[in-house]
């Protein structure tokens, strides 16, 4: 899977992150969540590397300038097509997830990156 996707599950994740679920449920998805989170949080170091690399530090923190920005877009770009293996994850029955509520968009954002069958 790309990073991109990895990126557009991360809200349905935190949603399931907070959720008060089945014990079972709660360990086997604290594990894949743990695999997640490490590929997520390499993500924005990366990612805050860039915003440093082609900005500056204002008042508000680092805001890449205006010349740089379509530098910064194509590595940024480069960033969210890497391709990320969750191959060892094992999909999550939609049914051990019956009392979270999520969106359309949530649940195909969960089952692009393989989490949900």
């Amino acid at each position: 899977m790309k990073m991109y996707d990895l990126k557009n599950a991360e809200k349905a994740l935190q949603k399931l992150v907070n959720a008060d679920l089945p014990i079972k449920t709660a360990f086997k998805l604290s594990n894949i969540v743990d695999d997640i989170d490490v590929q997520l949080k390499k993500f924005e170091d990366f990612r805050i590397s860039l915003i440093k690399k082609y900005g500056s530090e204002t008042e508000n923190g680092f805001e890449v300038s205006p010349e740089k920005i379509n530098e910064f877009e194509k590595e940024f770009n480069e960033l969210l097509q890497l391709d990320v293996d969750f191959s060892d994850i094992e999909a999550v029955n939609v049914d051990l997830l019956e009392d979270v509520s999520f969106s359309i968009i949530e649940i195909k954002s969960l089952k692009n990156i393989g989490f949900l069958k």
